[in-house]
């Protein structure tokens, strides 16, 4: 059976969601809430190995500087090689949504929808948000998001990530999974990375 994918887009500055609830109506219809994961853009993440994680999960998102805001409820996702995400979401959004799947709501980060490689890095922008994944013999080294608003955070970002990891001597895959701004990451990225190529 294929999987549905709900995308939704939290809108943290509004202190919202970006749906109605009839649109989210529409968007489940007929769908087995079994096979809804929710995808959730979202800067404040969050990732915790499994065997590291606090007594209160909320302190992971202080330890890396984002710390949740008072209407937000924290939600996790086991992704992959032994890692957790921690994100927060609208507490409002998060009550409709158990409304109408009830037990079955699971949350999806972004930054790990698209396969890792055996080597290279990983990016996915959406929403204003950088996503990053650096593998090396199929290991993740490194992964993370960040706020992007123009080209030149975008730049600024990889350049940064360069100066440590050396990833334009790297091949990079685009995650064209989630809709929107692969070219403009083609357009941006295939002057300084050794080959790029959209997943």
């Amino acid at each position: 059976m294929s999987r549905q994918y709900v995308s939704v887009s939290i809108q943290l500055p509004l202190g919202g969601h970006s749906f109605s609830e009839e649109q989210l109506l529409t968007l489940i219809k007929g769908v087995d809430p079994r096979e809804v994961e929710v995808v959730l853009p979202t800067l404040r993440l969050a990732l915790v190995p499994f065997n590291q994680y606090s007594a209160n999960p909320a302190d992971h998102l202080r330890n890396v500087g984002r710390p949740m805001l008072s209407s937000e409820t924290l939600v996790a996702e086991c992704t992959e090689q032994g890692i957790t995400a921690f994100m927060a979401v609208d507490a409002e959004c998060h009550a409709l949504l158990c409304r109408h799947l009830g037990e079955y709501v699971r949350y999806r980060t972004p930054l790990f929808l698209a396969p890792a490689v055996e080597r290279g890095v990983v990016l996915l922008l959406v929403e204003g948000l950088l996503y990053v994944r650096l593998y090396d013999q199929s290991q993740l080294l490194f992964a993370d998001v960040y706020e992007a608003n123009n080209d030149a955070d975008i730049l600024y970002i990889l350049s940064m990530i360069d100066h440590t990891y050396s990833i334009y001597s790297m091949d990079l895959s685009i995650d064209s999974r989630v809709e929107g701004n692969q070219l403009r990451l083609l357009r941006l990225c295939k002057p300084l990375f050794k080959s790029c190529k959209c997943v």
